[in-house]
């Protein structure tokens, strides 16, 4: 499929409002939760959204030797391979996930396009981004809106958005009431929430989420009262309604 955007510009020529189209996005929509399988070798639905729907910036090189940056699709790594098994099988199994990791391995990325999987195929669903500092959960968070706002662009899954800022962005849309007049939220409703637990843990006080990602770990003094704190917010007694996935290289904190 990504390879048909690149050659063509589009993901289907097939004329909007046909059933050709709709099968086809319906299809998609599928595989995008589902997976895809491939002479016996599955990948998981997030996976293949990912690697068909995500954006990362590339560095090539040009015939000069000379390196510059892409928007492109990321590539089908055998590390990516096994991470998006284990962590369709930790959310399966009401688990959460300690990552520790090399930079530059593309985890940024990944779980940007994780939060933005959430926002376009679950409704009602809440992806919190969560770090120590606002500088450490900034540039995830435009990734995830970049790749929001690319999916939106070039697909049939469009989400208005009701709260769009640098930490918070809702789908959805309002629409006028015809008797009372007044104006009613619609729509998806999910959700991305960006905090920092420096300035204002609170944040998260009366949430849940599906997803809480936390960032940079390796550089977050008191990690392990900010997961504490943040417990009621994926878990319902013993049973986890959402997944933590705590995740960074080494820093100077215990």
């Amino acid at each position: 499929t990504a390879k048909y955007y690149l050659k063509y510009g589009v993901y289907t020529h097939a004329p909007e409002g046909t059933s050709e189209h709709r099968e086809f996005w319906d299809r998609e929509e599928y595989r995008c939760k589902e997976g895809y399988t491939v002479a016996g070798v599955r990948i998981t639905g997030e996976h293949y959204a990912y690697l068909n729907y995500g954006r990362i910036l590339s560095t090539i090189e040009d015939s000069h030797g000379k390196s510059r940056k892409i928007d492109t699709f990321p590539k089908f790594l055998d590390m990516d391979y096994y991470w998006y098994h284990e962590l369709e099988e930790a959310e399966r199994n009401g688990q959460g996930m300690i990552v520790v990791k090399a930079r530059r391995k593309g985890f940024s990325y990944k779980n940007a396009f994780g939060m933005a999987w959430k926002y376009h195929y679950y409704p009602f669903s809440i992806s919190i981004l969560a770090a120590y500092e606002k500088t450490f959960w900034a540039n995830t968070m435009e990734m995830g809106k970049h790749m929001i706002n690319f999916i939106n662009d070039t697909t049939d899954w469009v989400k208005g958005t009701l709260i769009d800022r640098q930490d918070h962005i809702k789908a959805g849309y309002v629409e006028k009431d015809p008797i009372s007049g007044v104006n009613i939220q619609k729509g998806f409703k999910s959700e991305i929430l960006a905090l920092s637990f420096k300035d204002a843990p609170q944040k998260s006080v009366g949430r849940t989420a599906e997803r809480m990602l936390f960032e940079e770990a390796g550089d977050w003094p008191g990690l392990m009262q900010a997961y504490q704190r943040s417990y009621p917010l994926f878990k319902d007694g013993n049973i986890m309604i959402g997944i933590p996935i705590i995740y960074g290289t080494g820093g100077n904190s215990k």
